[in-house]
C-alpha cells in the first residue's frame, strides 16, 4: 500500500496509472481547474480535490487567486509566462502556452491539504505546476518530514524557463538540501527543462529504489523514467471521450 499526492495532476494520466497499479494504494490527484478536475476518471483509491498550491504568503484573504488557462491545459499556470521567452528552446510549447482565460481558483498550501485530508504518510509526491514546484514543496511545512520521495520539475538555467521567478535546478537543489532532501535521479524533460526526483535523508538509497520498483515508475506516464505509453489505461474511445468531454466544457466554460 502507498499513498500519492499529485499535485497539478492534469486529466490524471499519473493519479490514474498509480490507482490501476494496486486497489491498496491511495491516490489525491490536485487539479486547479474545475472541468480538467471533473474529467479524472472517479476510482474507489482516488480523491480528486480542485485547488491550486501555492505558499501561504500568497494566499489572498479571499482564498482565491488567478489562474492563467493555457491554449494547451497541461501549461496552465499561476505564474506569469516570461516576456523574453527563448523561441528556439520552447519551440514547440509557444503554441499551447498562450493565454486563453484568466480564472479564480482556490489556493491552499500542501500543508494545510495534507492536515485537511489527514495524510499521515506521503510515500511518492509528484508536483508539476510549471514554475511553481519548489514553492508548492515547501509549503508542506511542518509535514515535509513525513514525505518519502518526490519529483518536480525545474529548468537548468532560470532565464531559459517558460516562466518568471521559476528556480533553477542548482538553486532548487540547494534549497531542498536544507530540508533534508537529496537527489537521486535527473531526468531530461524538454524545452532545457528536467525531472528532479528526491528523497527524505532519512529513506535509504535501498528503500528508495524498493519503492521506485513497487510503484512501477519506469513505465508511468510523464515521468519520463523509461519506455511508456502516456495513455496506458485509456483505449482510444475512452481518450477520444475524455478530449470531447474537456472541450465542451471548456467551450461551456468560456461563454459563461
Amino acid at each position: 500500500m502507498a499513498i500519492i499526492v499529485d499535485v497539478g495532476a492534469s486529466v490524471g494520466l499519473l493519479s490514474t496509472y498509480m490507482a490501476k497499479l494496486s486497489k491498496e494504494n491511495t491516490v489525491y490527484a490536485i487539479e486547479p481547474l474545475p472541468d480538467i478536475a471533473e474529467s479524472i476518471e472517479k476510482l474507489p483509491n482516488t480523491t480528486v480535490i480542485c485547488r491550486a498550491i501555492c505558499s501561504q504568503e500568497k494566499i489572498p484573504a479571499s482564498g482565491k487567486r488567478i489562474f492563467k488557462r493555457m491554449k494547451w491545459t497541461e501549461l496552465s499556470t499561476l505564474n506569469e509566462v516570461r516576456t523574453n521567452i527563448d523561441v528556439e528552446i520552447n519551440a514547440g510549447y509557444l503554441e499551447g502556452i498562450e493565454v486563453d482565460l484568466e480564472t479564480e481558483v482556490k489556493c491552499s498550501t500542501l500543508e494545510d491539504l495534507i492536515r485537511e485530508f489527514r495524510i499521515s504518510t506521503v510515500d511518492f509526491l509528484k508536483i508539476d505546476t510549471q514554475g511553481n514546484d519548489l514553492e508548492v514543496f515547501l509549503s508542506a511545512g511542518m509535514f515535509l518530514k513525513n514525505i518519502k520521495v518526490a519529483v518536480l520539475e525545474f529548468p537548468y538555467i532560470s532565464e531559459k524557463s517558460m516562466y518568471e521567478d521559476e528556480i533553477d535546478l542548482l538553486s532548487a537543489l540547494k534549497e531542498l538540501s536544507k530540508h533534508n532532501f537529496f537527489p537521486v535521479r535527473v531526468i531530461p524533460n524538454g524545452a532545457a527543462e528536467c525531472n528532479l526526483f528526491i528523497r527524505n535523508g532519512n529513506l535509504s538509497l535501498e528503500s528508495y529504489f524498493k519503492l521506485e520498483e513497487d510503484l512501477r515508475l519506469q513505465g508511468a506516464p510523464t515521468l519520463k523514467l523509461g519506455p511508456h505509453n502516456p495513455y496506458v489505461n485509456m483505449t482510444r474511445r475512452e481518450l477520444a471521450l475524455m478530449n470531447l468531454k474537456i472541450f465542451i466544457k471548456h467551450k461551456l466554460l468560456k461563454l459563461n
